[in-house]
């Protein structure tokens, strides 16, 4: 059975539209050089480059190249891979860690087919109190749909700061058909750094992620309906990895980042 990631509109209202982090959208990068004819645009936070000295149009191989300066007029620059094609690579701004500076997140998704395929990398830029940036990178699922919000980035306590629900799919284990799903992390952005809450209560958190899966997966009008299909298991919040802990967690890191010197 091949199911395949719908986007629209209705996947915006979800129960936890209330927690919803507030952002701003400001531009899809990742056509740039291919459909999108531009080499660069300016994001105001930053100015985005396409960067492809040796491929050839329409390849998942260049990069972008995001560029800005700090309070003191120093350069920094951050490397990431360019998704288009049948995806794209958009950007968000927000004070994500309430600090009163203005924050980035990029996001980008490719079309997938089959199972577990709403995974999504998210790519935040924290900007300190002189304009320098932290970067971290979570790669989850519960992808939103373009040009709409990530609907796990959220602010269920209310304290101002986002909270980001990380999450994993794998495919069930035969002979049943479907997939196991489990958040793998609630990290909220404090001081440029996102912080494991290990003591959150799972009940908001994961009906946001339920939610947001359902609105796509499961549909009890659908033919193929199967209620065993997706199973949701506990969180074990003792595993969270903290991006200070230095241990290698592929959800942070894999981008290039070039910082002034202090």
């Amino acid at each position: 059975m091949l199911r395949v990631l719908i986007v629209c509109a209705s996947l915006t209202v979800i129960a936890n539209a209330q927690a919803q982090f507030p952002m701003q959208y400001m531009d899809e990068v990742g056509h740039m050089g291919w459909q999108d004819k531009r080499k660069s645009t300016e994001l105001g936070l930053a100015t985005v480059y396409h960067e492809c000295e040796e491929c050839e149009a329409n390849t998942e191989s260049d990069q972008l190249r995001f560029e800005g300066k700090d309070d003191a007029g120093k350069l920094w620059r951050l490397w990431i891979e360019r998704v288009g094609g049948f995806g794209g690579t958009e950007v968000w701004k927000a004070d994500f860690d309430k600090n009163g500076r203005q924050d980035l997140l990029i996001t980008s998704y490719f079309m997938q087919n089959g199972r577990c395929i709403d995974e999504y990398d998210m790519v935040f830029v924290l900007f300190d109190e002189k304009g320098r940036p932290a970067v971290s990178k979570i790669t989850t699922h519960g992808f939103s749909g373009f040009e709409t919000p990530p609907e796990i980035v959220v602010d269920v306590n209310g304290d101002g700061r986002a909270e980001v629900v990380a999450s994993l799919c794998n495919y069930a284990d035969h002979p049943r058909f479907g997939e196991d799903r489990q958040i793998t992390g609630i990290y909220e952005a404090r001081e440029g750094r996102w912080v494991p809450e290990r003591e959150a209560k799972e009940g908001p958190y994961l009906e946001a992620s339920q939610a947001l899966v359902k609105a796509w997966l499961m549909d009890p009008n659908d033919p193929d309906y199967d209620p065993e299909y997706l199973k949701w298991l506990p969180m074990e919040p003792s595993k969270w990895p903290d991006s200070m802990d230095g241990l290698g967690d592929s959800r942070f890191g894999a981008y290039r980042l070039e910082l002034p010197a202090d």
